[in-house]
């Protein structure tokens, strides 16, 4: 009787254990479609890759011999997009492609940086402490004219470490890509747009930290960009 007890408690034991392992891997894996919607500073970007944002609705970008008037004046402007820690490969009025700056890139800009504009020097400890800890990837739709920059539009995504990617959700991206909701309060409210990412390449997985784990967007710093 002993023995079957024995039997009966390590079999409970086993079946609870696998439970427990199926549960966690269905936390950790899933699959996602253009349906699918997260915050962007939730989205784990891995250094050194390239990824591409497309638009529900066109966003003009400059083009030779074309301008877009401003609402008030008239004064001419254009757009563009503007990233942060970012190299931008390509940007239409429906998508923009762009790679993400590795430490070591990131570094080497922001010497470049240091020595060509002295009296706003970037701080590279940290720069390093964003790759650590914190959202050093953006992407600013930006509307430019003769005497000022507006980010219209800004997108900032998270880093994707050894550590986040331990506290984040890994999912699988279908169809369009997965659709970003941005954190930062937008300039230009009147023109509502969806987006949607997605990365370049055969690898089509992305890691989705909790919001409660992510960096708040209130304390990322802007002065060492």
């Amino acid at each position: 009787m002993k023995n079957i007890v024995q039997v009966v408690w390590s079999l409970g034991i086993a079946v609870s254990a696998m439970i427990w392992i199926v549960h966690s891997e269905q936390q950790l894996t899933g699959s996602c479609s253009s349906d699918c919607a997260v915050k962007d500073i939730q989205v784990l970007l891995r250094p050194g890759k390239i990824y591409e944002i497309s638009f529900s609705k066109p966003l003009p970008v400059f083009e030779k011999k074309t301008y877009v008037l401003e609402a008030r004046g008239g004064t001419p402007i254009r757009h563009e997009w503007l990233g942060g820690r970012v190299k931008i490969l390509k940007q239409s009025s429906t998508v923009v492609r762009f790679k993400t700056l590795t430490l070591k890139e990131a570094l080497r800009e922001a010497e470049l940086n240091n020595k060509q504009f002295p009296d706003a020097p970037v701080d590279l400890d940290f720069v390093r402490y964003e790759y650590e800890h914190g959202a050093p990837f953006s992407l600013d739709y930006t509307a430019i004219t003769s005497s000022r920059l507006v980010a219209e539009k800004r997108l900032m995504f998270s880093v994707e470490t050894e550590r986040s990617r331990r506290q984040a959700r890994q999912v699988v991206v279908k169809d369009r890509g997965i659709e970003i909701i941005p954190v930062a309060a937008q300039a230009n409210k009147e023109v509502p747009v969806r987006f949607f990412l997605t990365p370049i390449g055969k690898d089509k997985t992305f890691y989705i930290m909790p919001l409660d784990r992510c960096p708040n967007p209130g304390t990322i710093a802007t002065s060492g960009r």
